[in-house]
């Protein structure tokens, strides 16, 4: 779409009397494109209340839909229809806690790239409209005739307090408009696709006559902190010390604090995780030297006890809104389980992630190793792909293990693991962290790879490679964020970019594709995903893109 950098705030304002609910940074791109002509048009027809827009833009009706094809029922060999549904249903209170977050279901647009499949239908539904650059940035890479096959839903909704999983269940006829339009295929294969299958998304699946291939919710709690440990204490799995019960209370926190440091009495930190933690954010460390300090040389269990409870107020939390009053009401109401933090001055945190099919077997997918921030390395930042050669094939064994196990307790679909690094020697100490039984940040740009390329992970290698026969890698980040970037609209970032030849190149299969561009304009924050034919390669594009926006938005250089 071409960008018209006089787009008058009366044009803006006209819009957005009838888009209740969208952004300026929506209406103003999208008005952008518009001549004076197609933009009476467009108010002629909001007015009416019968959407037909000018072929060249994308936008949504006033009931939520928006069908890149004006006569879906018209389109021939279509025998699927995939209906994606990026909610991110964990705990809402915990994932206010990451900046931008109402943009995450941007994150699947990946699934756009499958629409090289010219049997597939896509429905793609979201809490709020999608940016049109957004959108286009993924369907350029596919072709023009994809745009036929795909079709956009949107709640209008961006309460902090419900999931879009919600939202969508609490909308029956925005449930009945999706039906009508798989209806027009007839009697074909309609797949849902989600984040994480918790009982909302088994309940939307049936409501929309759609298979899920995912784990049964009474499954989702081996994905907790408490069912990640005691899956691998199963597995033999080594993994840190610590508790594997769900803890509800202080008090019982405090026991438990002090039955560890009396198996561990070295120990100098120890980490208070939340069952249901998002990107780190619900995790908090707690020091034990001041504790020391205050009971000295007594081992009476009620003086330790009370002097640990005295400490938590001090628990130095990932997150900088987190406060012990809140974090103590959180374990109340969702649990929590602690464990020895592992020490180490040159630690590396690689992910696997693996697959359980229908029939039970299992699949190694890939492996990355992630880029971790926070005051303690403990929030997830991106990944390169994939982990260090030195460890990967043992990663690999012990994520069968996982896999095998998860399998026996019913689980299907993805997950991923989390391990700790820590060199010994010749050797290096390895430990699981937590599973994820869901999709998580490794899985959009390896899905973006994957079906850029046409390639798959060699479980025996531990490499990707295309169907040319090429090995692939890549650098990916959800959290680029510069105070800079702040105010720049996703069109100018994808502009900027292709002027600079830094975007996917479908003939030399790489470049970068870019995510999360909502939050670009308010947060100054996207993501993206490198790709490189190594993993130098990869991480020259990646710095190249920074010092591209540098030069380009950083006024005070």
């Amino acid at each position: 779409m071409s960008t018209n950098t006089n787009t008058s705030n009366k044009q803006v304002s006209e819009c957005l009397a009838y888009f209740d609910g969208c952004s300026d940074d929506f209406i103003r791109e999208f008005v952008a494109g518009l001549s004076s002509s197609d933009h009476k048009r467009l108010l002629e027809t909001l007015t009416n209340s019968q959407p037909t827009l000018p072929s060249n833009c994308l936008s949504y009706s006033l009931d939520g839909q928006i069908c890149l094809s004006k006569h879906p029922e018209r389109l021939s060999g279509i025998k699927k229809v995939q209906i994606v549904i990026p909610s991110l249903s964990v705990d809402t209170d915990e994932l206010q806690k990451v900046e931008g977050v109402s943009h995450y279901e941007e994150r699947s647009l990946y699934s756009l790239l499958s629409l090289k499949d010219p049997s597939l239908y896509l429905i793609y539904v979201t809490s709020l409209p999608l940016l049109p650059s957004t959108v286009h940035h993924y369907l350029s890479l596919v072709g023009e005739s994809a745009s036929k096959r795909v079709a956009f839903f949107s709640t209008f909704d961006d309460s902090a307090k419900q999931t879009l999983t919600m939202k969508i269940l609490q909308r029956p006829r925005l449930i009945a408009k999706i039906r009508q339009l798989m209806n027009c295929f007839g009697d074909v294969e309609r797949d849902m696709m989600c984040f994480i299958p918790t009982h909302d998304e088994h309940e939307l699946a049936k409501r929309l006559d759609a298979t899920l291939a995912a784990s049964p919710e009474d499954v989702q709690c081996w994905g907790t902190k408490s069912g990640s440990r005691k899956i691998f204490k199963e597995s033999k799995v080594p993994h840190p010390r610590g508790v594997c019960e769900s803890i509800w209370d202080e008090n019982e926190l405090a026991k438990q604090v002090s039955a560890l440091w009396k198996d561990i009495p070295s120990m100098k930190r120890l980490v208070v995780k939340l069952n249901e933690g998002f990107s780190g954010k619900g995790n908090a460390l707690l020091l034990m030297e001041p504790i020391a300090s205050r009971i000295g040389d007594s081992d009476e269990q009620k003086t330790r006890i009370s002097e640990i409870k005295a400490e938590f107020p001090n628990l130095k939390f990932e997150s900088d809104s987190e406060t012990w009053e809140n974090f103590k009401q959180r374990i109340e109401e969702i649990g929590c389980i602690i464990e020895e933090f592992i020490e180490g001055e040159e630690k590396k945190s690689p992910s696997l992630q693996a697959t359980v099919h229908e029939d039970g077997s299992t699949k190694i997918l890939s492996t990355h190793e992630q880029v971790l921030g926070g005051d303690d390395g403990q929030v997830y930042l991106g990944c390169h792909f994939p982990c260090d050669t030195s460890y990967r094939l043992k990663l690999h064994q012990y994520g069968k293990n996982i896999a095998e196990a998860l399998s026996k307790k019913g689980a299907r679909g993805r997950f991923a693991v989390d391990f700790i690094i820590v060199p010994n020697g010749e050797d290096s100490d390895i430990f699981a962290i937590e599973i994820n039984l869901r999709q998580g940040g490794t899985t959009h740009p390896y899905e973006t790879l994957q079906l850029l390329t046409g390639g798959d992970y060699s479980e025996e290698q531990g490499s990707f490679v295309t169907e040319q026969g090429d090995e692939k890698y890549y650098v990916a980040s959800d959290n680029l964020q510069k105070e800079f970037y702040r105010g720049v609209l996703p069109s100018d970032l994808i502009s900027i970019l292709e002027e600079h030849e830094l975007l996917y190149n479908k003939e030399s299969h790489t470049g970068c594709v870019l995510h999360l561009m909502g939050a670009l304009s308010q947060f100054g924050k996207f993501g993206i995903c490198c790709i490189g034919n190594s993993l130098k390669d990869s991480q020259a594009i990646y710095h190249k893109v920074q010092q591209v926006l540098d030069d380009e938005l950083n006024e005070s250089k």
